[in-house]
């Protein structure tokens, strides 16, 4: 079967994720829409992806739009639909409203439709609240491909665990559950059985809480007792109770942990201190810090190499400073990951804002 993905704002993260879970060979970005086609024999869980919004099955591909508008109306009075709606890409918002229309008229007025308040897409948000079956209507290369959307993320339970959780630190970083949901999938523990992972820099429990949605086991651990004590809340908040927690440096956390017992790390590591904009600190400093921060991770991968089983992942944050037209890597720990026993499998994947300071790229390691 093939299947339609409407990414989010993300969409270089997004796509590797699906990549990860569905093969490179079995997705495709469809032009420069933020959509992907995925084939796959058996129906997807949508629910473990962090970077989709909407899912559909592919209908068909046609030459021209009459002809998928030709198959729209087949399955509306084949299904007994009563309430659709039609998104395009590529396709004027003017005639989705024209096609609404004859659409209802040939019915006698027995259906009703709903058409986008802004432009040719309709909202997730509509979608769900208003029952709507829609049609996903894209204009491709040379083609005209439909899809009947099958599944919306849940808005209303992601922003609960961004925003509604008890305990949050809004000055220490900014990984979003989304985030933290495709850097777990990065690292491609699905079909293993029983996994545990592990965050070093847990902070508040975000990479935790989507972990254990997921099904693996989780430990974390956080220099700041503070930050043990917010993850402990938000974790019994979302009604897990199999949990470790540790309070210890990142970089000794295999005093704490068996040898060889963890499947894969992934963590938002500390980045630094607070930059603003309009403060940014001069080329010295900024050298004193990325010193700092390459000592601490090549301290920690050290480390970590005791804790993980062989072939296990790491999928990491690293900074990376722009200031005045220039870009500051924290380099070393990348340089020397084949002397510390690791490999360089993939990244970097970018996250953040585009114009932000400090922009965070995500880093995929294997144990060798």
């Amino acid at each position: 079967m093939k299947y339609l993905l409407v990414l989010g704002n993300d969409g270089e993260l997004q796509r590797v994720e699906i990549e990860a879970i569905f093969g490179k060979n079995n997705a495709e970005k469809i032009s420069d829409w933020p959509l992907m086609r995925v084939e796959t024999e058996k129906t997807p869980d949508f629910n473990i992806l962090g970077g989709i919004v909407k899912a559909g099955e592919v209908i068909g591909e046609y030459d021209n739009q009459e002809e998928a508008i030709l198959t729209i109306k087949n399955k509306i009075q084949e299904e007994g639909i009563k309430n659709f709606g039609i998104s395009g890409y590529g396709v004027n918002s003017g005639k989705i409203f024209d096609w609404c229309k004859e659409i209802k008229k040939e019915a006698q007025g027995k259906i009703r439709f709903n058409i986008a308040s802004e432009g040719s897409l309709l909202s997730n948000v509509a979608v769900v609240k208003k029952k709507i079956t829609e049609f996903v209507l894209v204009k491709t290369e040379s083609k005209y491909l439909l899809a009947k959307t099958m599944w919306v993320f849940d808005f209303e339970e992601w922003g609960k665990r961004d925003f509604g959780k008890p305990a949050r630190n809004i000055k220490q970083g900014m990984l979003t559950p989304k985030a933290a949901r495709m850097m777990i999938n990065l690292a491609r523990l699905f079909d293993r059985g029983e996994v545990t992972l592990l965050d070093p820099f847990c902070g508040t429990g975000t990479i935790l809480m989507e972990g254990t949605i997921l099904g693996y086991n989780i430990s974390g651990n956080d220099l700041d007792k503070e930050q043990i004590e917010r993850t402990r809340k938000n974790l019994e908040w979302l009604g897990i109770e199999n949990y470790q927690l540790f309070n210890t440096d990142a970089a000794n956390v295999s005093t704490m942990i068996k040898p060889n017992s963890i499947d894969a790390i992934v963590t938002e590591p500390y980045l630094g201190p607070l930059i603003e904009a309009g403060r940014e600190p001069q080329e010295d400093k900024i050298k004193r810090i990325i010193d700092g921060l390459e000592r601490m991770y090549i301290g920690c991968f050290h480390d970590w190499q005791k804790v993980l089983k062989p072939q296990g992942t790491i999928v990491i944050v690293f900074p990376a400073f722009f200031i005045k037209d220039k870009t500051y890597r924290c380099e070393k720990p990348l340089d020397r990951c084949e002397s510390m026993g690791y490999i360089v499998t993939s990244g970097p994947y970018h996250y953040g804002y585009s114009n932000a300071i400090v922009k965070r790229e995500i880093y995929v390691l294997k144990k060798s």
